[in-house]
């Protein structure tokens, strides 16, 4: 049976602009080479890991509205189980302008959607309780309607003695530090850039553990990733490409990590595959449908670390 992952919460919609230049300004016109609604945040991670193989199931809500019903369509036809993603007739969905240039320039500006808070769906404790792995998002705590869900389902995770994964992103720290401390102490595995574990206040990566986490990846982008647990640290270059989009790297990055945990390979080969997903996703320019396939994966491996290949 494929390993499963339930992601919960942070379903987005990226309006990506690929543009010439980044330096807009009023009154200027400038024709943007494209312009595409794509999955965004959780999204990412849905659609590279269904690409490689894993049985992605998303628990959130998207709005009835166009942006919401296109993202939904693109989930599903990645792959992606989608029949317990909640409907809001009343709100939007959560929406990111992704602009991007041609000097590989990335900016990113957003808006949560809003409407009634989502209620926890009964068949959400099942598909918890069914799955190899839970994945969280920081981002999701930050959308209002569905917090308290978002945070019953890492509660229920825990019940069941799933293991949690947890990306807290930049907007973590603007949660109540008791909120923030309270969902940490439900996480197994940490992933989080090394500008988001000074962000937290910890000295070091080590000092989460002390949280219970069993486990922290930093990601660190060119330089690539490093593995923290209780035997130590993992160091694990990156792979030298040129980067031309920065947006849904780290999403990629995660779900890359989940695969190399399904196949039970060690740290070593479960960092460079994850490395050379994120490598893979930076060369690239956009969210969503353009996250890396099996193939380029193995592609960035065979040119950089054909030892890893499989």
């Amino acid at each position: 049976m494929p390993f499963r992952v339930v992601t919960v919460g942070d379903l987005v919609a990226d309006l990506v602009v690929q543009l010439p230049s980044l330096q807009v300004a009023p009154g200027v016109y400038q024709e943007a080479h494209s312009i595409s609604i794509e999955p965004g945040g959780a999204g990412n991670f849905l659609i590279a890991g269904a690409r490689l193989g894993v049985r992605m199931i998303a628990i959130g809500v998207l709005g009835d509205d166009v942006f919401g019903r296109e993202v939904g369509r693109i989930l599903h036809d990645e792959g992606v189980e989608m029949s317990l993603v909640a409907r809001s007739a009343e709100g939007g969905t959560t929406a990111v302008l992704v602009m991007n240039d041609d000097a590989g320039q990335t900016l990113m500006t957003g808006a949560y959607g809003v409407g009634t808070e989502v209620a926890f769906d009964p068949r959400w404790a099942q598909a918890i309780a069914d799955a190899d792995a839970v994945f969280a998002f920081g981002y999701s705590l930050r959308e209002a309607r569905v917090r308290r869900a978002v945070l019953t389902s890492l509660q229920l995770a825990r019940q069941h003695g799933r293991p949690v994964y947890f990306d807290p992103g930049p907007e973590f720290r603007l949660l109540d530090a008791a909120l923030r401390h309270q969902v940490l102490t439900l996480v197994d595995v940490l992933l989080l850039t090394a500008d988001e574990v000074v962000a937290l206040g910890a000295d070091t990566p080590a000092a989460f553990l002390g949280l219970g986490i069993r486990r922290v990846v930093v990601k660190r982008g060119a330089a690539g990733c490093s593995i923290v647990d209780a035997h130590g640290d993992h160091d694990a270059p990156g792979a030298p490409v040129v980067v031309r989009d920065v947006a849904g790297a780290g999403d990629c990055f995660a779900a890359a990590y989940l695969f190399g945990v399904a196949q039970g390979w060690p740290d070593t080969r479960i960092a460079a595959v994850a490395n050379a997903m994120g490598a893979a996703m930076v060369q690239r320019r956009g969210t969503g449908r353009h996250a890396p396939t099996l193939d380029d994966v193995r592609a960035v491996l065979a040119a950089w670390q054909p030892e890893y290949l499989w």
